[in-house]
């Protein structure tokens, strides 16, 4: 197996490390079925087979339909879209821990 060139990936998504790092959040038991091979991120979101990088500028990205046909209610999203839903991207971590970081002083 190759490491992908980054010209090789799809598209990307402009989010800072201190938002997603996938290091952090593939490799843990709260996320099952990814691989991490030298510093790409394999992995499969609904019908997808997704091949994930990070660097400074954010998540680089490519994909693979694994089957045919529209049996995922959840098609109908755009890929850019379907990752930032996996992701959880419409929450700003740095938001919610200034929140939380307010509401408990300890």
């Amino acid at each position: 197996m190759r490491n992908l060139l980054y010209n090789e990936f799809k598209s990307h998504l402009p989010v800072q490390f201190s938002e997603v790092n996938l290091d952090k959040i593939l490799a843990t038991g709260q996320v099952f079925r990814w691989r991490k091979f030298e510093e790409t991120w394999f992995g499969v979101i609904r019908n997808r087979l997704w091949i994930l990088r990070q660097d400074a500028s954010g998540i680089h990205y490519t994909f693979h339909n694994l089957k045919d046909g529209n049996s995922d209610a959840n098609e109908s999203l755009m890929p850019a879209e379907e990752l930032s839903d996996y992701l959880n991207l419409s929450h700003k971590l740095s938001e919610m821990t200034k929140l939380w970081t307010r509401s408990d002083p300890h």
